[in-house]
């Protein structure tokens, strides 16, 4: 596995030697935060970033490669999460690095290395958007038309982060379709499988009323054992844009183990944001959530649907009531600084940061920043 792992990113590197127009982009990211929970006389201070799988800075540079004909060329994304706590993640490493080629003026689009699908990737705030997510393999897109596209691939199975064992399980083979209504809605789905574990996820963007968007979303773990060990998620959002620069999206998301004592988990809410005052957004989240946690190690994400913090744990004693403001600054698109807070009500016997719960109020403070380059 280690020798095939070598040659698929020398594979991505030795497309750069016939790439002739090159493009770079970059970011700096991180923040500090402050949580208190009632039935504590301690606060928790940490390092936090805007992504929730990151607990620290983040520092990212990506090179892109092309040809004079633009039908081949490459990607290599380099990070370093400094203050992380995963493990291996504070040092650099190669987030993604691959060489692709485009055949048949489009007809078909191969890429080999470590590998991230774009093409049937969902906008999927809580769970990642693929199946096959920065992974050591190859795939393939067949377009035989413009409203349809066919991925086919396989990776060697692996932890995404460095400084992790190699899982065995051989070659795990990913799949999936998707069709596109300009102006309609957008249906994608993926499979994977190898001898450890199949999942399979299908997601619906409806986007023919600009002042309605739905996006609709089914994730299935587990499924050559889903009696027994298998795990379904599902979440719904809506958009309800009528009025000018106010955005009020609502949501839900429902999971639920087949494991032998587990409850279901659920969260219901949504987030008001208004972007009618340049540079100033102001932004209010506000969840109930049953059978999960919040960690102050995942960070806030400011950014997405501010629930990606949340961590499904199958027991409905950790339920709560979050309500999260928040008030960014922009100086571009692609820098600002954010400033906000936590409110949690625990409503349940256990509470959602461990240990016993009885109606504890939790709060915290952050700041956040982000630098593009």
């Amino acid at each position: 596995m280690k020798k095939a792992l070598v040659i698929l990113l020398t594979l991505a590197v030795a497309g750069g030697l016939f790439a002739q127009t090159f493009t770079w982009v970059g970011h700096a990211e991180g923040g500090f935060g402050m949580l208190n929970r009632g039935d504590s006389d301690d606060a928790v201070f940490g390092a936090i970033a805007p992504h929730a799988w990151v607990n620290g800075t983040r520092l990212q540079l990506e090179l892109n490669g092309v040809n004079a004909d633009g039908n081949a060329g490459f990607r290599a994304r380099f990070r370093a999460n400094i203050s992380g706590t995963a493990a291996g993640t504070n040092q650099p490493f190669i987030h993604q690095a691959w060489a692709w080629v485009n055949l048949f003026d489009g007809l078909l689009e191969l890429r080999g290395g470590r590998v991230f699908d774009t093409a049937l990737a969902l906008q999927d705030p809580i769970f990642g958007s693929s199946l096959f997510s920065n992974q050591h393999g190859f795939l393939g897109y067949l377009r035989p038309m413009d409203i349809l596209t066919v991925g086919f691939g396989g990776f060697v199975p692996t932890a995404q982060d460095p400084g992790t064992t190699w899982e065995e399980g051989g070659l795990t083979l990913w799949g999936g379709v998707g069709v596109s209504l300009a102006g309609l809605m957008e249906v994608r789905a993926q499979l994977n499988h190898s001898d450890l574990v199949t999942n399979a996820q299908v997601g619906v963007q409806v986007t023919a009323l600009d002042f309605l968007p739905i996006n609709a979303f089914v994730r299935m773990h587990n499924l050559q054992d889903f009696g027994d060990y298998g795990e379904l998620f599902a979440y719904a959002f809506v958009g309800l844009n009528l009025v000018e620069n106010l955005d009020l999206n609502l949501g839900g998301v429902f999971g639920m183990s087949q494991v032998d004592n587990t409850d279901p988990f659920m969260a219901f809410g949504g987030w008001l944001q208004f972007t009618g005052l340049g540079a100033i957004v102001p932004r209010l989240d506000a969840w109930f959530v049953s059978g999960g946690e919040y960690n102050f190690g995942y960070g806030f994400n400011p950014t997405g649907s501010n629930i990606d913090w949340v961590q499904a744990r199958w027991d409905s004693d950790m339920s709560y009531i979050s309500i999260r403001p928040a008030l960014r600054f922009r100086a571009t698109p692609a820098a600002w600084w954010e400033v906000g807070g936590l409110f949690n009500i625990e409503l349940g016997d256990v509470g959602a940061g461990g240990g016993t719960s009885d109606d504890t109020f939790t709060w915290g403070l952050f700041t956040a920043v982000r630098i593009g380059f």
